[in-house]
């Protein structure tokens, strides 16, 4: 015994001295190279349209009064463009520190040399030993202007601007990029994320030897672990959307602190602390949020009284109720007097707890598909998202839930109250994303049909028929009612998105043309089916800025698929139940196509726009439990031998998160 026990310990030392070498070979070979760049900060808005501010005689001057809270600055850029350039005309660029009055940036050129008729970036280079954090002038000034029009990208940053034009009511900021420090800097971050994944690694080996599985009780510590992690790998902000989720799970916030509305449905109180880490943040992972996450997490806000700000409501595809997580970790925080960086965090972090206790409990009630299930919950696309401030925190948990208790109905031994679970978290996934997710419904109607058919009845009685049918012709009423506006928009002949002036599709459009339809749906699953994938298993991650290529999710894929015959965790569905499987899922990826058709894809294109394999992952253990297959079966020996590969995969794939996100 005491040398199986020896034994045991020698194999989780190797693993640790594993995961070691990968990281420091990973520092070595990949990271040092980047550890000279700059750090980067994006303070124009991506994936959203900026505004226009037009300079003209005019209007000749453009003065910002803005706080950056960096140090060692090195660029500031502004993106502009210029039309009916006049040949003499001139443009002065002036960099001015509020505090001590002091030119830090001062360069009169051509307007013809600086700037044309498509959009370019004009790059101050200030000297980083005199411009660091505090308040700065950023002046641009056109001179001998004549017929010239300068125009510049711009948004609205409602803490760190101070004024523009000198008025402090004027929030307009035209700075688009900055750079500053070094990435070096961010090495310590390094470490503690490889830290967190030998911890992770020795919980799973620990797990093993004491339990002799993975998928199952004691799981929850290494997801929360992981969960841990990737608040790291990918920064507030870094998730699709994530900046204006935040910003409704802060309006719940302010409804459970009393706060009062602004009485503008396009404003809301925020701490000036939290709306001034929001404004130093891009919609993006990028260098910078390393760099404010390392900085300003641990520091104690003496800014904190409540300011108006402009922010949008996210609430629209998603009831109140899947943003409660978010906005209870904000309002703990904002009581507790954190950071705001540390309030976004524990926010963030509350929602992925609440997501990975649906996900262990889904893992625990399973009769079958536990360890597919288990493997989707650590996929890197779903700690991020889970660990994010979108609803597909408790949309994706509730997703997973769903199937594991639509599983457990269909057993003999179910009892009558394993149906309540299975049908107010099916309510809450049919209820999110518009109702796209609505045909997974049928999957609870066919565990209901097993159940009873395996307890010697005929199956579902006249009246549990009418029910169902009544109950989901209201469900479908009450979508249609909850998402009117969307629906209505969608089917408006002229709609037209404002700054490209290009038609959208729409619903009569398609009524009118239905063959039209088929040949889009045909292209989107020919040209786009390996991008869902790759994102589904975790390939693209942040705004997809963040690509692991298939080295990293071919692996995944395949171990998916043996997990999905794991003897004693394999359903063996005949073909019939496979097809009932297979059908709930292939229409809710008809429904989400359809949606982003609608909503997102301009008139014109061959292809869905806007569709990311995210979008399956609340149906995706149903989809890969039905792989199940006579032909393979794995034992439990192989299946521990399979995680120990996953664990050694996803440690080399998070450090290959850290190289693409600094590079």
């Amino acid at each position: 015994m005491d040398k199986d026990l020896f034994k045991k310990i020698g194999r989780i030392l190797v693993a640790e001295i594993v995961i070691f070498l990968l990281a420091v070979l990973v520092y070595r070979i990949q990271l040092d190279g980047y550890f000279d760049d700059n750090i980067f900060a994006g303070l124009e808005w991506d994936h959203k349209d900026n505004y226009e501010y037009v300079m003209s005689a005019e209007n000749p001057v453009a003065e910002e009064d803005i706080y950056f809270g960096m140090r060692e600055i090195k660029t500031i850029a502004v993106t502009g463009r210029a039309d009916n350039i006049d040949p003499d005309t001139h443009i002065e660029f002036t960099v001015i520190n509020k505090a001590t009055g002091e030119v830090q940036y001062s360069e009169n050129h051509l307007l013809k040399d600086v700037l044309g008729p498509k959009d370019r970036d004009y790059v101050m280079y200030v000297d980083s030993a005199k411009c660091s954090e505090g308040e700065y002038i950023i002046r641009v000034s056109l001179i001998d202007c004549k017929a010239d029009t300068v125009t510049f990208a711009y948004n609205l940053k409602y803490s760190i601007v101070k004024a523009f034009n000198s008025d402090p009511q004027n929030k307009i900021n035209i700075i688009t990029k900055v750079t500053y420090g070094q990435v070096r800097s961010l090495t310590k971050l390094y470490f503690i994320v490889v830290f967190i994944i030998m911890l992770v690694v020795l919980l799973c080996f620990m797990h093993v030897m004491r339990h002799g599985i993975v998928a199952g009780k004691g799981f929850l510590p290494i997801l929360l672990l992981l969960g841990l992690c990737y608040q790291i790998l990918i920064p507030v902000g870094g998730a699709p959307d994530e900046s204006w989720h935040i910003d409704t799970a802060y309006k719940y916030s302010n409804y459970m602190m009393m706060v009062p509305s602004t009485g503008n449905v396009q404003t809301l109180y925020k701490r000036e602390c939290d709306a001034q880490q929001s404004d130093l943040l891009g919609n993006n992972v990028e260098t910078n949020s390393f760099w404010q996450l390392l900085e300003n997490t641990f520091v104690r806000p003496d800014n904190t009284e409540l300011i108006e700000v402009g922010y949008v409501d996210a609430s629209g595809n998603a009831p109140g109720i899947v943003y409660f997580p978010m906005a209870l970790g904000i309002t703990i925080g904002r009581l507790l007097g954190l950071s705001g960086m540390l309030t976004y965090i524990l926010g963030r972090y509350l929602a992925f707890v609440c997501s990975a206790v649906l996900m262990y409990a889904a893992i625990l009630i399973a009769p079958y598909g536990k360890n597919v299930i288990a493997l989707i919950s650590v996929l890197p696309i779903t700690i991020q998202q889970c660990g994010s401030a979108s609803y597909d925190a408790l949309l994706i948990g509730a997703g997973m839930f769903y199937t594991a208790c639509c599983l457990r109905v269909m057993e003999k031994d179910s009892r009558r109250k394993d149906i309540i679970p299975a049908a107010i978290s099916g309510l809450l996934i049919v209820i999110t994303k518009g109702g796209v997710y609505s045909p997974l419904l049928i999957f609870l109607i066919y565990a209901l049909y097993q159940r009873n058919a395996k307890k010697e009845k005929k199956g579902l009685s006249k009246r549990t028929i009418i029910l169902l049918l009544v109950g989901a012709a209201l469900l479908v009423a009450g979508i249609i009612f909850i998402y009117k506006d969307i629906f209505a928009a969608m089917n408006v002949a002229d709609r037209t998105s404002v700054s490209t002036e290009r038609t959208y599709y729409t619903i009569s459009y398609f009524i009118s043309n239905p063959t039209e339809l088929v040949c889009i749906y045909w292209n989107t699953l020919i040209h786009n089916s390996d991008d869902y994938v790759l994102g589904l298993m975790g390939g693209k991650l942040g705004w997809n800025s963040i690509e692991l290529n298939w080295f990293f999710v071919l692996p995944l894929v395949l171990v998916m698929l043996l997990f999905a015959n794991v003897e004693n965790d394999k359903m063996n569905l005949q073909y019939k139940k496979r097809v009932v499987f297979l059908v709930p899922c292939v229409l809710s990826y008809v429904a989400i196509l359809l949606a982003l058709l609608l909503a997102y894809t301009r008139f014109g294109n061959v292809v869905v726009k806007g569709v990311q394999g995210r979008y399956f992952l609340p149906f995706a253990a149903m989809l890969f439990i039905m792989t199940e297959n006579r032909m393979v079966n794995v034992d439990k020996a192989a299946s521990i031998k399979l995680w120990k590969f996953t664990m050694y995969l996803q440690s080399l794939m998070i450090m290959q998160i850290v190289v693409n996100a600094w590079k």
